[in-house]
């Protein structure tokens, strides 16, 4: 496991899998370090502080005060939960390695869905130059990749991430069109696909919409989505498409800005065909829930991903590809 995120809370933290042994821990600029023993103990997958260290810890008032601080809480029933956009929680979190004692990831894993794009993947093996567009909402432009926030180590977003890699796996130059806004939803993307996605011709399409459907009903969200890949298919019959699965909110934002989300990938199943895969990020992410607190892997605590759900989400997308 490499620069796994932590984020501690009244002086402990977990980790993802139990270690064999722990190769290093770094401030999440990955430009301090901090010792086993003398910043920090393990006990299986906990991490807690040692009372000396530098290493910085919320409080649980902190995290989620009584009284509400304007522009940076949301409420959460008979208390509030903290929100910082730019790289706030960054610069408080941490970067933990190790080797994993046992891998107990039970749910599910990506697949390879290169079959699904096999003009896209010929391009690539020959060496050719793609064209892909990545049409989206505010984690498809990047929010709080430390990258998009200009903070060390400035990694890409997700999408960043599987551009740079396909293109020193595969020697291919990709044009990469991003149209993608903050705050749209899957209603947006249907009335806009024409002058943000079809006004060229491309490769491969990505749609990765439904972070901001909240109050959207499967049925529309569904119907929205198939009005978004039958106006690519009209304009550009041989565009290859992706259809990824939204992540979702904090769960203690239920009923604002986690609602139901987690329920379309029930749906989405369906759009799966002939030149149309389909990433199940909203599965990764349950599971990765059954291991790690929201805390550890937010840029803002509400519904951003820090650096290192953003690496998991490209890395999901390259098995799609490999």
């Amino acid at each position: 496991m490499y620069y796994e995120s932590l984020t501690f809370v009244n002086g402990e933290s977990l980790l993802m899998f139990e270690p064999e042994e722990i190769l290093s821990l770094f401030d999440s600029h990955i430009q301090k370090e901090f010792k086993l023993g003398v910043d920090f103990k393990v006990e299986g997958r906990r991490i807690y502080l040692l009372p000396d260290t530098d290493i910085f810890s919320f409080t649980e008032d902190e995290l989620y005060p009584s009284e509400p601080i304007p522009g940076h809480t949301f409420p959460m029933g008979d208390r509030n939960i903290l929100f910082y956009e730019e790289h706030f929680y960054h610069d408080r979190q941490y970067a933990v390695s190790y080797r994993i004692k046992e891998n107990t990831w039970k749910g599910h894993r990506p697949e390879n869905q290169s079959h699904l794009f096999p003009a896209t993947m010929q391009k690539l093996r020959n060496g050719e130059p793609i064209n892909i567009t990545l049409f989206g909402d505010s984690i498809c432009v990047g929010a709080n990749a430390s990258g998009f926030t200009g903070a060390e180590p400035y990694l890409p977003s997700f999408s960043g991430l599987l551009i740079e890699y396909l293109e020193h796996r595969y020697g291919s130059k990709v044009d990469f069109h991003n149209p993608s806004i903050g705050g749209k939803d899957s209603k947006w993307g249907a009335d806009t696909v024409e002058e943000n996605v079809n006004f060229r011709f491309n490769d491969l399409v990505i749609i990765s919409l439904g972070g901001n459907d909240s109050f959207t009903e499967p049925d529309d969200y569904i119907k929205n989505i198939q009005t978004i890949i039958d106006s690519v298919r009209n304009k550009h019959p041989e565009t290859e498409i992706i259809v990824a699965a939204p992540t979702f909110a904090n769960r203690l934002l239920k009923g604002s800005f986690h609602g139901n989300q987690p329920v379309f990938i029930g749906h989405m199943h369906k759009l799966k065909g002939e030149r149309i895969a389909v990433a199940d990020i909203t599965s990764m992410q349950t599971e990765l829930l059954e291991h790690k607190r929201y805390i550890d892997l937010t840029g803002n605590n509400v519904n951003h991903p820090n650096d290192f759900f953003h690496r998991m989400i490209a890395q999901y997308f390259i098995e799609m590809f490999e």
